[in-house]
């Protein structure tokens, strides 16, 4: 079962390793340089943020006196979900002033929208924390794909199933608003009331 913690209890020097979900993410881009940021989100871009400082400590003295510099685990699936859900549920919706469309026809293929330069927007951002990520293989074989098969029910779905088992198998924290983090022997940061409720 999971350790359920609470997110604002904890300072981003706790843990050595964060696996921040895609919904942080999101919501750290969405929100990146912009003082709106939707309320539920903020302890979760703070730590971001907290991480992303700590990381730019250059002072050996400084290093010292700090439990950890931690690293943002990234990995091949988390930045393919990051990519696509951010252009489909972010920068389409700005585009099209609506919250839905056909991502091909009415964004990516339309030679009048901003696909291009969101992408590149989007790219750079990722690109700019790559000094502080942990690259992970994704291990697929060594998971087992079909005991991840049989164990996808209507509570979970399969990139949170294999994000578990991934992370459960590193030691890596979890850090997500997502309800469906509260199986499997690893460590979750959260603000979410659900999950907090199953401490």
């Amino acid at each position: 079962m999971a350790q359920i913690l609470k997110l604002t209890e904890k300072l981003p020097e706790s843990f050595s390793h964060y696996f921040f979900d895609s919904n942080v993410w999101i919501a750290f881009l969405k929100y990146n340089h912009k003082n709106n940021a939707d309320r539920r989100f903020t302890p979760y871009i703070d730590l971001f943020e907290g991480v992303v400082q700590l990381n730019a400590i250059t002072e050996p003295k400084l290093q010292k006196k700090v439990k950890n510099i931690p690293k943002i685990v990234m990995t091949s699936m988390l930045l393919s979900e990051i990519i696509n859900t951010y252009l489909r549920v972010v920068a389409m919706p700005s585009f099209l002033n609506k919250p839905d469309g056909n991502f091909k026809k009415d964004y990516r293929n339309n030679i009048h929208s901003d696909y291009d330069k969101q992408l590149k927007i989007l790219l750079d951002d990722i690109k700019s924390y790559s000094f502080i990520y942990e690259y992970v293989k994704d291990d697929f074989i060594e998971l087992n794909p079909m005991e991840l098969l049989n164990d996808l029910n209507r509570k979970v779905d399969f990139n949170d199933l294999y994000y578990m088992k991934l992370m459960e198998k590193h030691r890596f924290v979890v850090v997500t608003d997502d309800g469906d983090f509260d199986s499997h022997d690893i460590t979750v940061l959260t603000e979410n009331q659900n999950l907090l409720s199953k401490k």
